[in-house]
């Protein structure tokens, strides 16, 4: 069996590990991470795959205990969404965000502008809109966005709108969208969306940014200049000025390995910088992969680096006011972009706070110490 498979800087098309159905029945827990959320005012989220709740029974009823935000994994991206020219296809989005309502969760629709530049074989962005001249194509985004965003206007509360738009030194790349070689479709990116749902929190998000470093400070000039600059909209029957950007995502791919991990502090130090700049922050897409033999297991003592990681990164962000949440890059497992990208990552997995069999980790454990 095939399927694509996307997250943040990481779309391939590879044979799924690890994803048959657990034996037996399905690990029972009185109460989950979401019953924690109150008590610190945080979402704590998932992404999510419909295609796993097809396959698994226990999917659906852990992300549901345990998450209070599920985040569409693929099911938003263009070549979703406008595979086909003059056709939209909200249905797969549109049942995960129905989901998310019936269990009282929000739902963030996910990186509606990515074009990743190093792996144009992965087909996020369609070949209609790429063989489009320059000054349309300009214009097919705007219009696309502003679309997108009024679908879903009034049944979301954010999204992540442009995705990895930074090289890892702060330059902006190019790509599809960007049309004129600059910043400039970022910004107009975040206009169309603002204009379609003046309410909405609007993040712009990418990897590798979490501490300070070259890219994280570009990316904090931009959100500057994007919070900064504001349109007219109508707010409950009011005319008021909305900034075009309330936010970055931090995307937190992490492992135990030299370098493959932010300096908490420096975390600490960037999402201070932005709440200096009334700029929300939200953890997007976190995972910490461990070396992992070739049945997927991991040592003990990487379990608990594991688990340290993850209360680390979730208690910097309940101790920043800014911080208004954080969503896991899955959470079993027994369906792991990581392991399904071994061609990236090899001989690394067991990234998530649950094992194959839907049993709580250490990492599971280090969340909820984290959130108590």
């Amino acid at each position: 069996m095939f399927r694509l498979l996307a997250v943040g800087a990481v779309l391939v098309a590879s044979a799924l590990v690890g994803c048959t159905p657990p034996p037996g029945s399905c690990p029972e827990a009185e109460s989950g991470l979401r019953d924690l959320t109150a008590v610190q005012n945080l979402d704590i989220g998932t992404a999510y795959r419909a295609q796993f709740a097809q396959d698994d029974r226990c999917y659906d009823p852990t992300a549901i205990r345990e998450f209070n935000s599920l985040t569409p994994e693929i099911a938003t991206f263009s070549n979703r969404i406008a595979a086909v020219e003059g056709r939209y296809d909200f249905s797969e989005a549109d049942a995960i965000c129905s989901l998310a309502r019936e269990h009282e969760a929000s739902c963030q629709p996910h990186n509606i502008i990515w074009d990743p530049q190093d792996h144009p074989e992965w087909g996020i962005v369609p070949d209609w809109i790429r063989s489009q001249p320059p000054d349309q194509r300009r214009q097919t985004m705007i219009r696309y966005v502003h679309d997108v965003v009024t679908h879903f206007s009034g049944q979301v509360e954010a999204y992540t709108l442009v995705n990895e738009a930074f090289d890892g030194a702060g330059q902006v790349t190019g790509g599809t969208w960007n049309t004129l070689g600059d910043d400039s479709f970022i910004v107009d990116a975040f206009r169309a969306a603002r204009l379609a749902d003046p309410d909405a929190k609007l993040f712009y998000n990418d990897w590798g940014a979490e501490d300070i470093n070259p890219k994280s400070d570009a990316i904090f000039a931009l959100a500057q200049r994007l919070h900064a600059e504001t349109v007219p909209v109508e707010i409950n029957g009011t005319i008021q000025q909305a900034p075009l950007l309330d936010g970055v995502g931090l995307q937190m791919h992490i492992g135990i390995g030299p370098g493959q991990a932010p300096d908490p502090t420096s975390v600490a130090a960037n999402i201070a910088r932005l709440s200096g700049a009334g700029l929300l922050v939200r953890i997007t897409e976190m995972d910490v992969r461990l070396p992992v033999a070739e049945d997927g297991t991991a040592t003990d003592a990487d379990l608990q680096r594991q688990r340290e990681l993850y209360d680390t990164m979730v208690q910097t962000c309940i101790n920043a006011p800014n911080c208004s949440g954080i969503t896991f890059w899955g959470f079993t497992d027994a369906h792991s972009w990581i392991t399904e990208n071994q061609s990236s990552f090899p001989g690394q997995g067991a990234a998530h706070p649950f094992d194959r069999q839907y049993r709580p980790k250490p990492a599971y454990q280090g969340i909820k110490d984290a959130m108590t």
